[in-house]
């Protein structure tokens, strides 16, 4: 892939809280679900992907492939802003122009929900955001361009992109009929319903 293809960053460094155990190493198909979420990134074409950790550090490292770049968020406790703040230095160490972020408690993310970013990458020149959309709800993947890198790093707590997103004049929607995506694993029963969504086809 040339320099300027968007790199990935996936932000796993939470700590599970409200799910009692390492959400990241749950199974998922036989694979834990950062693996899952990391064979997922790379199979759309994002060869150059960035994970941020965090809590269990140690035990979920050993998840990440060798030649997968690892950021530590030793303030993940503060929210997810600081793991943004966290891998967006690494990006821009790299000299990277684009970045995707995503997240790793999304387990039914497709190939084809990153895909179609990227097709709208390759086209809309001056798309600065380009954003999932399912059913009116923006949610991640999102693609953004470093112009607005330095809005992302002021984000506090537990903010995501969606006000800045929601403000941006410069947004292409990826409207994705993916419902799924709408469903993430905050507690021991979420992750059992899911599951069982696992074995039911689209």
């Amino acid at each position: 892939m040339i320099k300027n293809d968007p790199a990935g960053l996936l932000l796993a460094a939470g700590a599970s809280k409200r799910f009692g155990s390492p959400k990241q190493l749950l199974d998922w198909g036989g694979i834990t679900l950062i693996e899952h979420a990391i064979n997922t990134i790379r199979n759309s074409g994002i060869d150059d992907l960035i994970v941020v950790l965090g809590d269990s550090y140690d035990e979920i490292s050993t998840k990440v492939p060798v030649d997968v770049r690892i950021v530590i968020n030793n303030d993940y406790g503060e929210g997810k802003s600081t793991s943004i703040k966290a891998g967006l230095k690494e990006i821009e160490r790299l000299g990277r122009d684009h970045v995707m972020i995503f997240l790793v408690d999304q387990p039914f993310l497709r190939v084809k929900d990153i895909s179609n970013i990227l097709d709208v990458y390759k086209n809309e020149e001056k798309a600065g955001i380009i954003a999932t959309r399912v059913k009116g709800v923006i949610i991640q993947p999102v693609l953004y361009h470093k112009k607005h890198f330095g809005n992302l790093c002021r984000l506090i707590a537990d903010q995501g992109g969606k006000t800045l997103i929601q403000q941006a004049k410069d947004v292409v929607f990826v409207e994705s009929d993916n419902t799924k995506l709408l469903l993430d694993i905050d507690t021991f029963e979420d992750y059992q319903t899911l599951k069982k969504k696992q074995l039911l086809k689209d």
